[in-house]
C-alpha cells in the first residue's frame, strides 16, 4: 500500500525517497516474496492462492519505476561488524542486491564500508547531479 502511495505521490510531480523498492527476482529476502519458497510445492489451492497475491504485491505492477537506485554495497567483514549475520547470510544478501536489475533506472552502487555521513553525501550529490543542477 505504502508503494501505490509513493507511486501516485511520483506520478503528481512529487519527490519520494524510500529505502526499500519491491522486486520478484529473489524470493526469501532483499524485498522479495517471503513465502515462496516455504510453500511454492504446494497443493493447497487457498496457499496457491495466497502465493499469488504475494508475488503480485512484490512485482511492482501498476508503480512508478524508481529513477534512481542506489545499491549499498559492503567488506562482508563490515556488514557481519554492524550486524548479526553469518557470512553465508552476508554474501548471500550482497550477491542479490548486485544481480536486481532496474532497466528503467540509472542505478549508482556505493561504498557502503565508509562512514555513514560520506555514504549519505554521496547519495545526496547523486540526486542533487540528476535534479537539481538540470534546472
Amino acid at each position: 500500500m505504502r508503494m501505490k502511495k509513493a507511486s501516485l505521490i511520483k506520478k503528481s510531480g512529487g519527490f519520494v525517497i524510500c529505502d526499500r523498492y519491491p522486486q520478484t527476482k529473489i524470493f526469501g529476502y532483499n524485498d522479495g516474496p517471503l513465502m515462496f519458497k516455504a510453500y511454492s510445492n504446494t497443493e493447497n489451492i487457498f496457499l496457491k492462492l495466497l502465493l499469488k497475491l504475494e508475488h503480485n504485491c512484490y512485482s511492482g505492477k501498476g508503480l512508478e519505476k524508481p529513477d534512481l537506485v542506489f545499491k549499498l554495497i559492503a567488506n562482508p567483514d563490515t556488514l557481519i561488524a554492524r550486524r548479526n549475520m553469518s557470512l553465508d547470510d552476508v554474501n548471500r544478501k550482497q550477491d542479490g542486491i548486485k544481480i536486481l536489475d532496474y532497466p528503467e533506472s540509472k542505478v549508482f552502487t556505493i561504498d557502503a564500508d565508509k562512514s555513514i555521513e560520506q555514504v549519505t553525501s554521496q547519495i545526496l550529490n547523486h540526486i542533487k547531479i540528476e535534479y537539481f543542477n538540470k534546472i
